[in-house]
């Protein structure tokens, strides 16, 4: 009976509309850094919900685990992440930031910085996720992934 609860729950968090009246944090970062892309004369990105829901999980895992790297304590690296998911590609890349509020914030320090922009402009990519994660004390880890 609890399975069939939890399913349902998915369910409707999967399919029910989203708000119309304020974009998520995920979204504003998704249009800011398409934007980007589109000021430099590169093609807009498409969003990829199963590469959102690996870097929302690497977010989390940073909270929950306490580190800020790419690689996980255990050695797990970014293309493992997306290869367990099933996700394959020729190119991947990831954009990591902590303690900015705000998606114009983290966007212009990722394109601030030359290697994070360097990622975020590749031309060879072709989607992007967004995940973020807020702990409790209001704390942001933000992962920006790319694959094409």
């Amino acid at each position: 009976m609890l399975r069939y609860l939890l399913l349902l729950l998915l369910l409707l968090f999967l399919f029910l509309p989203r708000s119309t009246q304020q974009p998520s944090l995920e979204e504003q970062v998704f249009t800011l850094s398409n934007a980007a892309r589109q000021r430099y004369g590169l093609q807009a990105l498409q969003w990829h919900d199963g590469v959102a829901e690996v870097a929302r999980a690497h977010s989390r895992d940073m909270i929950t685990r306490g580190f800020f790297d790419h690689d996980c304590p255990d050695g797990t690296s970014p293309s493992d992440r997306l290869y367990a998911a099933g996700l394959r590609g020729n190119y991947s890349g990831e954009n990591l930031a902590r303690r900015q509020h705000t998606a114009q914030e983290v966007v212009n320090d990722w394109l601030a910085s030359p290697e994070h922009r360097e990622a975020l402009l590749h031309p060879a990519f072709t989607h992007m996720g967004i995940g973020i994660y807020i702990n409790e004390n209001g704390q942001h880890y933000w992962t920006q992934k790319m694959i094409g």
